[in-house]
């Protein structure tokens, strides 16, 4: 049993090795072998003591969680039961899959069962960004945000793509290996697996060289201004007079404006103190910076600002609303990015992908009547936010550029993503806060993951954190300025402008899809062929 642990323990180490912002990405492709070894020694094992479907969970969830834990701990620092919830949640969810692989090695032979597993795997991704406890950080296609070179055709897969690479690359020497004795002994073999090779591993690298060399980034661009104001989440940005932040970012913006600027970024809640929707022209923020961009006449500016709506009765109120008592009336709270230029309008985004537990109660309509509401405050908005149903962009006034409002959390989400392009946006505006995080692998990976969603959908990436990283992203994911953490600055770059549609745009995680189909087939033939043992 301790050679099974140290195969699972050499499982999780690979993996944690790989993972941004390490660089050692392509230790991905063999990180699952000695689990899927230990696996097979346990199935081929007549003299094993114990359940060994039991034994299999144990060893998978083990290497798992040891992986998880060590990429996605930082969360501790925010809310120690967000940290220890998740990494639970993944590796129990893992390890099922490791087992389900383990029961169809009975039920249908350990080659077909291995086809299985991408199955699963995928299924599972692309499940778990799409309820209530949406947690993809660890999906594994993600893993070549420190590799983007590698990956350019994520523009047709997105990271569900890279899940199935990798998976794909594991199977295959996996397969080789438990049939070594006889390789040893036939060159043939040797040589199929040197073709295995060449198709699963250098096709894919020398496609994706090819398909980054045929974007040239020749077209309009943007002049963009990122600001990092570096304000403690903690104990000063939300203790702070609005007022006196507002100045202090426009402050720092002045250090690289001009009258050329087109569009100027400023980090998730910039303004933290609560504006009210619908009176927006007489908020002493919003008249400090017209007032300021009125310097910079040609200029957008888009800035984070925690919001509120008032209803006027409950029949207008949304699901997320709130009541109320003393004043009786239904209001909604909003992480909200606010558009400012010269003109009389504000254009107002919601964010809506929510972080869970955060800013949205999961499974609200079981759990409030219970538990009531509740959420942790982890440096930002906090409580049951609303949101709304559409990725809304923001025009320059003047300019064919549209800005995506990519508000934080929303920025680990492919395919939701692709929304914005699909809805006109020529780059993408990246606004966080990060900062709550503190000086962790936590906001290098979100950094890096804004890569993937470059390639994805072949947009430029500008990102104003609170502090953390600021930077830019060209659209094959190169990053080409940035701002570290606890700097206070801005960034001044030219932004590549385009309105090209990419396959995964229009087609978003179309392989999730096909891999829930193949996931009940094969979940129906294990049921099936478990029900009726010959």
């Amino acid at each position: 049993m301790l050679r099974h642990f140290l195969l699972a323990l050499a499982t999780a180490a690979l993996l944690i090795m790989a993972w941004p912002p390490r660089v050692s990405a392509p230790l991905s492709l063999v990180a699952f072998i000695p689990l899927l070894w230990a696996i097979r020694e346990i199935d081929y094992d007549k003299d094993f003591k114990g359940k060994k479907g039991w034994a299999v969970f144990r060893l998978s969830f083990v290497a798992f969680l040891i992986w998880n834990v060590a990429c996605s701990w930082w969360i501790y620092y925010a809310a120690a039961v967000g940290a220890v919830a998740s990494s639970l949640f993944n590796a129990t969810a893992m390890a099922l899959m490791m087992v389900l692989y383990y029961r169809g090695r009975k039920a249908i032979g350990p080659q077909r069962s291995l086809i299985s597993l991408p199955a699963y795997w995928i299924a599972f991704e692309y499940f778990i960004q799409r309820w209530n406890l949406s947690w993809p950080w660890m999906n594994l296609g993600n893993v070549f945000a420190g590799a983007p070179d590698a990956v350019q055709w994520y523009e047709y897969t997105g990271t569900l793509g890279g899940t199935l690479w990798i998976w794909t690359v594991n199977i295959v020497l996996y397969a080789w290996l438990s049939d070594y004795k006889h390789h040893l002994r036939s060159l043939r073999l040797w040589m199929r697996l040197a073709a295995r090779l060449l198709f699963f591993v250098l096709v894919p690298l020398a496609l994706s060289l090819q398909i980054g060399a045929q974007h040239t980034g020749f077209g309009e661009s943007a002049d963009v201004v990122v600001v990092q104001p570096n304000v403690d989440p903690y104990t000063e940005k939300f203790n702070s007079d609005d007022v006196a932040q507002v100045k202090r970012i426009l402050a720092i913006a002045d250090s690289v404006m001009d009258q050329d600027v087109d569009v100027i970024l400023a980090p998730e809640t910039a303004i933290p103190g609560g504006l009210m929707e619908g009176r927006l022209d007489h908020e002493p923020t919003i008249a400090v910076i017209r007032r300021w961009l009125q310097n910079y006449p040609n200029a957008q500016f888009i800035i984070g600002a925690s919001t509120y709506r008032i209803y006027d009765s409950a029949q207008e109120a949304s699901e997320t609303a709130r009541y109320n008592e003393r004043g009786q009336y239904y209001w909604d709270s909003y992480n909200t990015a606010l558009n400012i230029d010269t003109s009389e309008n504000i254009r107002v985004y919601h964010k809506s992908q929510l972080v869970v537990g955060v800013e949205q109660m999961p499974f609200r309509s079981t759990l409030e009547p219970l538990i009531g509401e509740i959420a942790l405050d982890l440096g930002g908005t906090t409580g049951t936010l609303g949101k709304q149903p559409n990725r809304d962009v923001f025009p320059h006034p003047t300019k064919e550029i549209s800005v995506a409002p990519v508000i934080c959390w929303e920025s680990v989400f492919g395919d939701y993503v692709t929304d914005y392009a699909n809805n006109g946006a020529n780059f993408f505006g990246v606004i966080t806060n990060d900062g709550w995080w503190k000086d962790t692998d936590g906001y290098k990976q979100h950094f890096a993951y804004a890569k993937l969603r470059a390639i994805e959908n072949r947009r430029s990436v500008a990102r104003a954190a609170n502090t953390g990283i600021s930077g830019f992203i060209d659209f094959k994911g190169n990053e080409l300025q940035r701002l570290g953490w606890d700097e206070t600055g801005a960034l001044r770059q030219k932004v590549h402008l385009s309105s090209a549609k990419t396959f995964y745009q229009q087609h978003g995680d179309f392989i999730g899809r096909i891999a829930q189909a193949l996931a009940v087939v094969f979940l129906l033939y294990l049921f099936v062929r478990l029900r009726v043992k010959p």
